[in-house]
């Protein structure tokens, strides 16, 4: 999907690419957001989360966190996300340079956005029914209609955004330039997902590899 789509200049960008691509094309890509999966032996010193009934707060977070922030063991990591993207976008590079990056790399961010969402769909579909929202929901003591929307709208939308910022920091800076997003991509290729950020802001000191948490069901 990504290799394809237009002719690469920069040997660095091609090989942030082909990473990426890897990764969603895998076999195991997602697999670990299912109960019965297998977690990887070498989690690479990642920490893992697997609370099904709480995830959602962890990746999507709710304004309401603001409210009581220092009671929660875990940052707003949608806006870290968003501070990270802000980083790469507006401070790491001169605004000549992203004008012509993004008009370089226009027809590949294009297609991927147009197109990734139907293949998380596509994939996650593979791996739901009826009785995985039933074990999912006996298992996690929630509503059949939330694990549904879990499956069907929340965690698919917050994939597809993690990949097209991901894309993004490899057009932009490079993935070994954009640490959050480096560690993002691992915890898809371990076939899980980023589960929240427990420790530290990056602006105080947290590092990704140390504080982002890889959501995984798998055992």
């Amino acid at each position: 999907m990504l290799s394809a789509i237009q002719k690469i200049d920069s040997h660095q960008i091609a090989e942030d690419l082909k990473e990426i691509e890897a990764v969603y094309t895998s076999r195991t890509f997602l697999s670990g957001l299912f109960l019965g999966s297998n977690l990887p032996k070498n989690i690479e010193g990642i920490r893992v989360y697997n609370n099904v009934k709480e995830v959602d707060m962890r990746i999507v977070t709710s304004d309401e966190y603001y409210n009581k922030p220092n009671s929660h063991p875990f940052k707003h990591f949608p806006h870290l996300l968003e501070e990270e993207s802000g980083r790469y976008l507006y401070k790491a590079i001169s605004p000549d340079k992203r004008k012509e990056l993004r008009t370089q790399y226009k027809a590949l961010t294009t297609k991927f956005a147009n197109e990734f969402g139907y293949y998380v769909d596509e994939v996650i579909a593979r791996h739901t029914n009826s009785e995985t929202y039933i074990k999912t929901s006996v298992h996690a003591d929630m509503p059949i209609r939330h694990v549904q929307w879990l499956f069907e709208r929340c965690v698919p939308n917050v994939i597809y955004a993690n990949f097209i910022m991901i894309v993004e920091a490899t057009i932009f800076v490079g993935l070994e330039n954009s640490p959050i997003s480096q560690r993002m991509l691992d915890c898809y290729r371990l076939g899980g997902m980023p589960g929240g950020w427990v420790g530290p802001l990056p602006k105080d000191g947290g590092l990704a590899k140390d504080c982002m948490e890889l959501y995984h069901l798998g055992s």
